[in-house]
């Protein structure tokens, strides 16, 4: 059996899907994710590691996501706030 590498820009949409349905079960559209971070990566230079991507969903320790990462991914922090608000 191979492994695939996984490109970083689809582990990081998997991994704000996956926390996404483990704490309020919304299914996120990953697609959309990975279009929103490659955006937000070009020019914050660099992508939301695994518990980064923990923290924009469950939030930090007052339950809002850390402000570097609304600073640095604002088109997906907008359209994640959809799935909250």
């Amino acid at each position: 059996m191979s492994t695939v590498d996984e490109h970083p820009v689809h582990r990081a949409a998997r991994q704000l899907a996956e926390w996404a349905y483990c704490d309020s079960m919304i299914e996120l559209n990953r697609s959309k994710l990975r279009e929103l971070l490659s955006e937000d990566e070009q020019t914050s230079g660099y992508l939301p590691s695994d518990e980064q991507c923990m923290q924009f969903i469950c939030g930090g320790d007052d339950g809002a996501p850390p402000p570097d990462l609304v600073r640095d991914f604002p088109k997906t922090h907008a359209w994640l706030e959809e799935f909250w608000s």
